[in-house]
């Protein structure tokens, strides 16, 4: 099994690999990591928000708005966590399409899975009921496909990587 400083040095290393797969120990010692980060991390952003004097007094109506009136501890965090968050985008992105082969699911599902990850992790339809449903049926395959086995799927025929 590996470990969960190996598990952050393949993150790292496999930044740009989406053609190689990842097993379950690394996806979710991973995972976990980025989850503990985000503790730290939101809490960190509201306190510094609340600390600035302006976000008393301005009305924001738009992101620009609370970026002009901020301080300039606020601006370097601002554009501190976007930097992170572009940062921490892109392999976790190429984390999750390695753990999808790794799971035996053939190219056009991997690829699928992927285009949909990104349209519903960026995109969220409010005006009907049905298309609501689809990023939550997205969020629970994901989620089936992050814990099952390495070449799970191969054995199905439809799903499954041929060999």
């Amino acid at each position: 099994m590996i470990s969960m400083a190996q598990a952050f040095k393949n993150f790292w290393r496999n930044y740009f690999n989406f053609t190689g797969t990842a097993t379950r120990a690394e996806y979710w010692w991973m995972t976990l990591y980025l989850i503990i980060f985000t503790i730290f991390w939101i809490p960190a952003t509201i306190m510094i928000i609340i600390a600035t004097p302006a976000h008393l007094t301005a009305d924001f109506t738009s992101f620009w708005q609370i970026f002009t009136h901020s301080s300039l501890l606020t601006m370097i965090w601002i554009f501190l966590t976007v930097a992170v968050f572009i940062a921490l985008a892109i392999p976790s992105l190429s984390l999750n399409v390695r753990r999808y082969r790794d799971t035996g699911l053939n190219e056009i599902g991997v690829w699928l899975l992927f285009i949909l990850t990104l349209i519903f992790h960026f995109y969220s339809p409010h005006d009907n009921v049905y298309v609501r449903l689809v990023p939550t049926i997205v969020t629970i395959i994901t989620f089936i496909l992050t814990i099952l086995p390495t070449e799970f799927l191969s054995k199905i025929k439809i799903l499954g990587r041929t060999h």
